[in-house]
């Protein structure tokens, strides 16, 4: 089994595996039949030497010294870990501060090396690629399901589905039920009112005739209501309001191109981080950046938001989010905290803030009891209803549940301004960007489409380059063949034709 552990934040996830490793009490067993390695997401102390092949494929150095990157430093605790040699693999939250390169070793490692695993992660991609099982920890219980995130998505949307069709049935049967309710009730209170043509004899014989159908009618009114208070309530499903967080007339760029860098340079003492790059950034763009650890990713957004070296609009209207930002805290409610930012009314900053799961009496959490997940929430909000039309956003998933990511993608992609987007989440930047900058080695690429697209159009040019080294070799047999008089020698050739021609025929 490999199996990915989701649920909300403080579901129980970390308490799972903490309880596996008789790390917290619990009431139960918890039985253990293999050796197993954990990683905890805070406080595991590394080996200061590992030993075997695994630093060389994290591409870490085999020792331990101070002053490590986060990224070089899970990369570091990843490889102490597997060099363990355990039977079973335990991980809470590995992803944290990996990049896209660090993603696919771990990625690889724990699809091909690593037989038995758990890990709790927020990266929707990374399960997809790893797990064969999602377990989901919600309200206490927990439930299995035999697939990867994807399946097990579509498993809960099939669900909510169900949901609303169940609802809806309800809906139908109770209005069926008061509708027949109210028939027989009108039938009943007619038989027992006498017709004014009728003379006291007549009438009286009249009430009296009427009195076994009267009754006929209330024992079936009186079972109908029986139906109608024994009729299960189904509740339906909760919906997003749709919404556009549209600019104010004030916030509007009507320019084609808001962003210009030329032939710009960064680097540090003899390190050149970034050389010589230049791009343009166009307006309505939602620009994905990455690159590895290191690429100038940051230093590129910092140029950004400096200005003095790059070409920018003159009405741009930054706004910027980073790890940093969410380690400050007021006293403020989260709703005073919000509209002090906000430049819309309430009613519409509320709706926002519904989006990104403050509801009803959320908003009047005290900010200073947030936790980080919930922090990161506020900031976006603060940042989609402030005065920009600009958003920088550097890393706003590490630490935070995918629920909240879900939430923060919806808001993202309904935003209608700019937005510089960086991430080590693929699923993320998919589903958020329509372009993409790629940082690397002192470079800088450019592709019009999100990273699904870029990484399929190199696939595209490797396989074009690879029909084309395999066209050109099928030509030189073909030439050998026709002047090869041995006929040892032709056969030969012929048998390595027919092996060229199948690699072709199969790409």
């Amino acid at each position: 089994d490999k199996i990915g552990i989701v649920g909300a934040k403080g579901s129980g996830k970390s308490s799972l595996l903490e309880i596996i490793m008789d790390k917290t009490d619990y009431s139960g067993r918890a039985e253990k039949r293999a050796s197993i390695a954990y990683l905890p997401q805070w406080g595991f102390k590394p080996d200061s030497f590992i030993k075997g092949g695994y630093p060389s494929i994290f591409k870490v150095e085999n020792y331990y010294r101070e002053g490590l990157s986060g990224g070089e430093e899970t990369r570091y605790l990843l490889a102490s870990l597997f060099a363990k040699g355990a039977e079973v693999i335990l991980l809470d939250e590995p992803t944290n501060n990996l990049d896209l390169e660090g993603l696919d070793i771990l990625s690889r490692i724990l699809s091909e090396d690593i037989e038995t695993f758990m890990l709790i992660s927020h990266n929707r991609d990374f399960l997809d690629r790893t797990c064969n099982k999602i377990l989901e920890v919600e309200n206490g219980e927990i439930k299995i399901y035999n697939g990867n995130y994807s399946f097990y998505e579509k498993v809960k949307e099939k669900r909510l589905e169900d949901q609303e069709k169940d609802y809806k049935n309800y809906q139908l049967e109770k209005k069926r039920l008061e509708e027949a309710i109210r028939g027989v009730g009108s039938q009943s209170e007619s038989i027992r009112r006498t017709p004014k043509r009728m003379g006291n004899s007549e009438a009286r014989l009249h009430r009296m005739g009427g009195q076994a159908s009267k009754k006929s009618l209330d024992s079936f009114r009186k079972s109908l209501n029986t139906r109608l208070e024994k009729l299960e309530a189904v509740s339906r499903p909760e919906e997003d309001e749709k919404i556009e967080i549209d600019l104010r007339a004030n916030n509007k760029i009507y320019s084609k191109t808001i962003l210009d860098v030329e032939n710009l340079t960064i680097g540090y003492g003899d390190k050149i981080v970034l050389d010589r790059i230049s791009f343009s950034m166009r307006n309505n763009c939602k620009l994905g950046l990455i690159g590895k650890n290191g690429s100038g990713k940051t230093s590129l957004i910092k140029e950004i938001i400096d200005g003095s070296r790059i070409k920018a609009h003159d009405n741009l209207k930054i706004g910027y989010f980073s790890q940093d930002t969410v380690r400050l805290r007021s006293k403020s409610s989260v709703l005073e905290e919000v509209l002090d930012h906000s430049i819309y009314d309430e009613n519409f900053s509320r709706i926002i803030l519904a989006r990104l799961l403050f509801k009803d009496q959320d908003v009047y959490k005290s900010m200073e009891d947030l936790s980080g997940g919930e922090l990161v929430r506020i900031e976006i909000a603060k940042l989609v209803l402030g005065d920009y039309n600009f958003l920088i956003l550097d890393e706003i998933t590490n630490h935070v549940d995918i629920e909240s990511i879900e939430c923060l993608e919806k808001t993202l992609k309904s935003y209608r301004g700019n937005i510089l987007l960086v991430s080590h989440d693929r699923r993320f930047i998919d589903n958020i960007v329509n372009s993409i900058v790629l940082l690397e080695d002192g470079k800088l690429i450019s592709y019009p489409g999100n990273y699904s697209a870029y990484i399929s159009s190199l696939n595209s040019k490797d396989l074009d380059r690879e029909k084309t080294l395999l066209n050109l070799k099928l030509t030189r047999l073909i030439s050998e063949l026709s002047l090869e008089t041995d006929q040892e020698k032709k056969a030969e050739l012929d048998r390595e034709y027919l092996q060229v021609l199948k690699e072709y025929r199969s790409l």
